[in-house]
């Protein structure tokens, strides 16, 4: 009898993930009208939006409160402790995108010992020196 969670759901989640930020963020794009708000901390000056790093982000509108914009929580208002701002929509993105790498390799290993081509004792040897530690605890 197989114990465990099913294999399919480690490249279920990621994927999942990456298909709610994706649908979050382009609700909120055509909610405000093609432009996703931007609560930018400290302000909405020119000398901040003119810089070359955030004036190619066209699909962008610094807004002072999330008062003027659309599905507010689905804007742009999360301050990241570097020098950034994200919404829920970029984080269930990152969670994605960080997520399907490791998910399909470790699906991809158990798929393989499933189907016979790996051998869990292979992957997970104990050494000499830890088995007679084990056994020497089990004795007392």
């Amino acid at each position: 009898m197989k114990r465990g969670l099913p294999s399919w759901l480690l490249i279920i989640v990621p994927i999942s993930l990456l298909v709610l930020g994706f649908s979050a963020n382009k609700i909120c794009v055509v909610a405000n009208h093609g432009q996703m708000p931007t609560l930018w901390p400290g302000g909405c000056g020119d000398e901040i939006w003119n810089e070359p790093v955030i004036s190619h982000m066209i699909m962008h509108k610094c807004i002072t409160y999330l008062g003027q914009a659309r599905l507010r929580f689905l804007c742009d208002w999360i301050l990241l402790s570097g020098n950034g701002v994200e919404s829920p929509g970029d984080m269930m993105l990152d969670g994605g995108f960080y997520s399907i790498g490791p998910a399909f390799f470790m699906w991809l290993t158990l798929v393989l010992e499933e189907l016979g081509y790996i051998r869990r004792s292979h992957l997970f040897k104990r050494s000499v020196m830890s088995r007679s530690r084990t056994m020497s605890h089990r004795k007392r």
